[in-house]
């Protein structure tokens, strides 16, 4: 299957160098696969440019207030589908190696049969999910087509009333990327309820539409058999309380159980990803969230 293979951001210092010999192995694993590279000047070797398809070389837009890097981040990304060859298209960074080369085509062919708007990988996808925070998908990798990736991510820099969840610079509870594309996505398509200045988005008409995002919207495919090694960006989550439901190879939906909100509940009262019982910075946003919900 042809696809795109869209890697977005810094090259230079992450791969320490040495970005011409990841470029030629990339390019020699798959004859299908169109390389595109979306990045600032001065990112890439000029001697890696014969092992890049289509390569984007943009002028940095700086830090922003929403988010240090968030412009970075959009602009770059943004830009690389724009390039892109293909209907199927992969949303990739250089930290992420692709072990199997059959096993990602497949899992992409599986992606693209599922009739879902987006795959996500599973592991990674639950273990944000087990943090406390909904609508929050990761961002660092993800398979669709072309259309369905340009409009996820085709968000303003600054938030306006269509757009409304950002994040702030300097704000240790602030929403993450991943967290603002999943959350004004949720916002534009179900009418997701802002309730929190900060990650903790809970209500339940929130919940109700993560529910169906997981279980009818979006796709989620396993990464141990989809041929990719996350390396220091991959995690392991250990949310218990729902059921994977296969579509097509390695593509599954997934449903919540009954449990699975007194589940998420604990975890999102208890800030377990900084090991604390109580931080008093955001348990005022986080009751303020409950106390707003709409039954």
């Amino acid at each position: 299957m042809k696809y795109s293979y869209v890697i977005c951001g810094q090259i230079k210092s992450r791969l320490e160098g040495l970005d011409t010999e990841y470029f030629q192995g990339l390019k020699q694993q798959d004859d299908n696969r169109e390389i595109v590279v979306s990045t600032w000047k001065g990112e890439v070797s000029p001697t890696s440019y014969r092992f890049i398809d289509q390569l984007v070389e943009l002028d940095d837009p700086g830090p922003t207030d929403y988010g240090l890097n968030w412009h970075r981040i959009l602009k770059a990304t943004l830009h690389g589908f724009y390039a892109a060859s293909h209907e199927a298209v992969v949303r990739s960074r250089v930290e992420v190696n692709i072990v199997d080369a059959d096993s990602l085509s497949k899992t992409i062919e599986g992606v693209m049969a599922s009739g879902r708007y987006i795959g996500f990988p599973k592991k990674m996808s639950l273990y944000l999910f087990s943090k406390g925070m909904l609508f929050c998908p990761p961002d660092f990798f993800q398979i669709g087509k072309k259309q369905h990736l340009c409009n996820y991510w085709d968000l303003p820099v600054t938030p306006n009333d269509m757009a409304p969840f950002h994040m702030t610079t300097g704000n240790v509870s602030s929403l993450s990327s991943d967290q603002v594309l999943g959350a004004n996505f949720a916002y534009k398509n179900n009418g997701a309820t802002k309730t929190a200045s900060d990650r903790y988005l809970f209500s339940f008409k929130n919940w109700a539409i993560q529910r169906q995002h997981m279980a009818s919207t979006f796709a989620y495919f396993d990464e141990g058999e989809s041929g990719v090694d996350f390396g220091r960006l991959g995690r392991s989550g250990t949310f218990k309380q729902y059921t994977a439901t296969p579509l097509t190879g390695n593509i599954q939906s997934l449903e919540l159980k009954t449990l699975a909100m007194a589940e998420f509940l604990v975890r999102y009262y208890w800030d377990l990803q900084k090991r604390k019982l109580i931080n008093p910075y955001t348990i005022k946003n986080r009751l303020t969230s409950l106390l707003n919900n709409k039954f």
